[in-house]
């Protein structure tokens, strides 16, 4: 691959691939294309690790059916998702063949130990949202087990009372006030202590999925922050606590349309709504076809799928979610300021008193609202399918985009039995089934984690999506004035067409922005059957939108709004600065080695990739770095400096080795 600048001015970048024959120049955008995208890694095959997770072809791709996320061949399922939540048509079914996984061999005492710079830089990447330079230090001879005991043991950052306070101060809930929220909420990203619970949030808001303007829009900051603390309180919970939780959620409620969901009237025939009913079931716990403890699915002599439940569980579910509406009031009683961001209340008067049956799950005819809802969360939660459907999606949120069976198998038993031990004896989760705090140390502690990266296979690996790629740039370099991003255009909605195409908790879909089974057509994963769910959005306008954001970060070359919005202020303070700065970073370091390309590039390895950074890459950057004069001594030294800094930290970012980690 021959990738370089050849020429960086103050507005402007040229950018030439030599493999494609292409240029592509533009002013005041800085328009760039990603290394990735533009080069496609095709060269890079031969250097391992990243190379079959390379960004697919474009093609015209279709959503994919929500898979039980197993990395095993599954039929399409049966599913009559009412319109609100339609299903996808299928996508291509992973292979039958299992991922070579490692033997079973006794665990070393020290095997979580962080030894170097570049382990706890992947590791950082894997847990958190990557580190700067003095975290990354912070952690080389610390067992990993001990930093996740510290970060578990961390009190809980709330958004709640945020909310709260704003409206003490008269604060109102409606535009511009959405800005605000969007920037809110990607700040915590950024800025919150509790890295590992805030990184836990962000997993679950892709499989608990609340987004669109249910979050965002009108009085949606009441019910939208409650929801994310619904998350952020359980991240380290117990899933059975979490579902029940989220269930009584008014932004759940709204999202999936079973607020005021009234029991069913024979004379008019009316029907309880069953949207959520079918998500919890399809998307939520169980998945749609019989799992193994591994992920993989259970198939019958013939080969086909067991499919787990049909659409009278369905209809006799849907009678539990009946009787749901706002707290304090009556049942149908329209929301207000006071009780939108509260947990619903069950009203019975308003509840099925019909029998309900379904998975081997039978509530007697009048059981009250409450007890029908407890009895079926305790029957789903009681399933096994619960521990690997879910279990291998949020290994996929983590560390694997394609976990090996035996990795969900060692993680599912953790869950299950709702403790995990360190090789050092460091005990997480308190014993009961479901327990995500032993769970979430099963992924992060496994010994597939802390294996010699050079030894890892080419399936290993996790692609991240790009909300988590932008953090750990904010992170890495410590940007400062982050509570000026209200100021931000291109940080009041990360979703749009042209910047990240993700927004938090801003998904199109209940289906979340990928599907956990997906696999990339046209791609060397996708010829191996390796599930990568990020490559369903990874498509050429991605790369053109995302290199565009980050190039505008990087390069800080921002639009920013001179006069604070009106909705700013909280607690009677406004912290917005009129014609301040905001979202810096610090180069500093990089700055200081811009006259030793070779040296830059190191560091950025190290710091950025974990010392995985692929060799054309490295001479791609260090071409770029040395075709920008350096005039040592004279008056645009540290200008050119600057450029060379921001230019090798660009296309870092922008490189296989940093968007796949291993």
């Amino acid at each position: 691959m021959s990738f370089f600048l050849s020429k960086v001015r103050e507005n402007s970048i040229e950018i030439v691939c030599a493999k494609f024959g292409c240029v592509i120049k533009k002013t005041s955008l800085m328009c760039c294309v990603l290394t990735i995208a533009a080069c496609g890694g095709s060269q890079e095959a031969s250097e391992g690790g990243s190379s079959l997770f390379s960004p697919p072809l474009p093609a015209p791709t279709s959503p994919a059916t929500p898979s039980p996320g197993t990395g095993a061949p599954a039929n399409p399922q049966p599913s009559a998702t009412p319109q609100s939540t339609p299903a996808p048509p299928p996508s291509p079914a992973p292979s039958s063949s299992p991922i070579p996984s490692p033997s079973a061999t006794p665990i070393p005492r020290d095997l979580n130990i962080i030894g170097s710079n570049a382990d706890a830089a992947r590791f950082l990447a894997f847990a958190a949202f990557g580190g700067s330079q003095e975290e990354i230090q912070q952690l080389v001879g610390r067992d990993a087990a001990d930093w996740l005991r510290e970060e578990m043991d961390k009190p809980a950052t709330l958004l709640s009372p945020i909310i709260v306070s704003h409206r003490a101060n008269g604060g109102n809930f409606f535009a511009p006030y959405t800005r605000f929220m969007n920037t809110q909420l990607i700040r915590t990203l950024f800025e919150n202590d509790d890295q590992l619970r805030t990184r836990m949030t962000l997993a679950l808001s892709q499989i608990l999925v609340v987004g669109n303007e249910t979050i965002t829009n009108n009085f949606a900051p009441l019910r939208g922050l409650q929801y994310v603390d619904v998350l952020t309180a359980n991240a380290f919970g117990n899933y059975r606590k979490l579902i029940e939780d989220v269930t009584f959620s008014p932004a759940m409620a709204e999202w999936l349309s079973y607020i005021n969901n009234d029991r069913g009237d024979p004379a008019s025939g009316r029907m309880p709504d069953e949207n959520y009913a079918r998500e919890l079931l399809q998307l939520f716990t169980i998945g749609l076809v019989e799992l193994n403890t591994d992920g993989t699915a259970v198939t019958r002599a013939n080969g086909q799928n067991i499919e787990l439940y049909n659409n009278q569980d369905i209809v006799n579910l849907a009678r539990v979610f009946t009787g749901f509406s706002y707290q304090g009031r009556r049942f149908g009683a329209n929301a207000t300021a006071s009780n939108r961001g509260l947990p619903l209340e069950i009203y019975d008067s308003n509840h099925s008193s019909l029998e309900k049956n379904f998975l081997n799950v039978r509530i007697p005819a009048n059981t009250s609202g409450l007890d029908s809802l407890n009895m079926a969360l305790d029957g789903i939660f009681a399933h096994p399918n619960v521990g690997p459907f879910i279990c291998r999606q949020l290994i996929q949120r983590f560390t694997a985009s394609n976990p090996a069976p035996d990795y969900v198998r060692r993680v599912v038993s953790a869950f299950d039995d709702g403790r995990y031990t360190s090789a050092n004896g460091t005990r997480f989760g308190n014993g009961q089934r479901g327990d995500l705090e032993a769970t979430l140390a099963a992924i992060l502690l496994d010994q597939s984690i802390f294996s010699d990266p050079s030894s890892q296979t080419v399936s290993s690996g996790k692609i991240q999506e790009p909300l988590l790629s932008f953090a750990r740039w904010v992170r890495t370099f410590k940007v400062a004035n982050l509570d000026q991003a209200v100021r931000i255009y291109r940080l009041f909605n990360t979703g749009d067409v042209g910047s990240l195409q993700m927004r938090y908790f801003g998904s199109p879909s209940v289906f979340n922005f990928y599907r956990p089974g997906y696999v990339a057509p046209q791609s060397q994963s996708g010829g191996r059957s390796l599930t990568a769910p990020e490559f369903q959005i990874f498509d050429t306008t991605f790369f053109f939108g995302y290199a565009n954001f980050m190039t505008d970060f990087v390069y800080e070359d921002l639009s920013i709004i001179r006069d604070c919005p009106p909705d700013s202020r909280f607690n009677g303070v406004n912290p917005c600065v009129p014609n301040g700065p905001a979202f810096n970073p610090d180069y500093s370091r990089e700055i200081a080695l811009a006259n030793d390309p070779l040296a830059l590039v190191d560091h950025l390895d190290t710091l950025l990739t974990g010392d995985r950074m692929l060799s054309q890459t490295r001479s791609a950057i260090v071409e770029a770095v040395e075709s920008i004069d350096l005039n040592l001594g004279s008056s645009s030294e540290a200008r050119q400096r600057e450029q060379r800094a921001k230019t090798a930290i660009f296309m870092a970012i922008s490189s296989p080795s940093f968007i796949v980690v291993q």
